[in-house]
């Protein structure tokens, strides 16, 4: 594996990493917070039923949504280490469009009120914690980015 594509693995997942840790401090922290683990379990539940397959249920449930939302923002974190410029403001403007994607499409697809946060404060809280998402996958890319310029510049030179 080419070692852009491990970059960009690696600065996906520091993203999707970031975006499930804070959601989750959100979620113990802060009363009434955005569930995005439920919109991912409800949403999990309802393409395995669709497919014929009787969906996990519990505990079980919430580690296979998990599981799937790291690796869906994993892959969409990656992106961020394209190119060489403004990495930062990709990030943020990534993290921003997923978080407004969640806080738009979760009613369009039919997800359950209870679990969208509904108010202006918790679709708030969804962007931001996107948001924060992106912005540590592009931290994360800057830095192996740079540590590559150098290790390369350091070869050259001796």
């Amino acid at each position: 594996m080419q070692l852009d594509h491990m970059n960009a693995i690696v600065a996906g997942t520091t993203g999707a990493a970031t975006l499930t840790l804070a959601h989750e401090a959100v979620r113990q922290l802060v009363r009434r917070p955005p569930r995005m683990d439920l919109l991912g379990m409800s949403a999990l539940s309802r393409i395995l039923g669709r497919l014929g397959i009787r969906p996990p249920r519990g505990r079980r449930l919430r580690g296979y949504a998990l599981l799937a939302d790291i690796v869906a923002n994993t892959m969409y974190f990656a992106p961020v280490a394209a190119g060489e410029r403004l990495t930062l403001a990709r990030g943020a403007l990534l993290g921003g469009a997923a978080g407004l994607g969640a806080v738009v499409l979760a009613p369009m697809l039919g997800l359950p009120k209870r679990h969208r946060g509904i108010d202006r404060r918790g679709q708030l809280m969804t962007i931001g914690l996107y948001v924060a998402g992106g912005i540590a996958a592009a931290a994360v890319a800057s830095l192996l980015r740079n540590r590559e310029i150098r290790r390369v510049e350091g070869e050259v030179t001796t």
